[in-house]
């Protein structure tokens, strides 16, 4: 059940209730974590595979294959990476 709620916490209230923290966000809260007044983390719940398929379904998300990934082929570049940014930057 999600709901629109957000809170804010700072981090000693964070340590000390960080069980129910945790319960209220996979409940669909968002909470907001503050070291000394200043915004440090977000804690939520973890998007769900409906919101994953709606994603794909509209075309903002790409639906892996499954397959595992293949190694990647390393190439030898003719000049070193300093080379290659300071031609970059010129």
């Amino acid at each position: 059940m999600a709901n629109d709620r957000m809170s804010a916490v700072d981090i000693r209230e964070l340590k000390e209730h960080l069980i129910e923290l945790l319960k209220r966000a996979a409940h669909g809260e968002h909470i907001l974590v503050l070291d000394h007044g200043r915004p440090k983390a977000m804690i939520g719940p973890l998007p769900s595979p409906v919101k994953i398929n709606t994603g794909v379904d509209e075309g903002w998300v790409s639906a892996g294959s499954g397959a595992p990934l293949q190694p990647t082929k390393r190439w030898r570049s003719r000049e070193s990476t300093q080379e290659a940014l300071d031609e970059d930057r010129a």
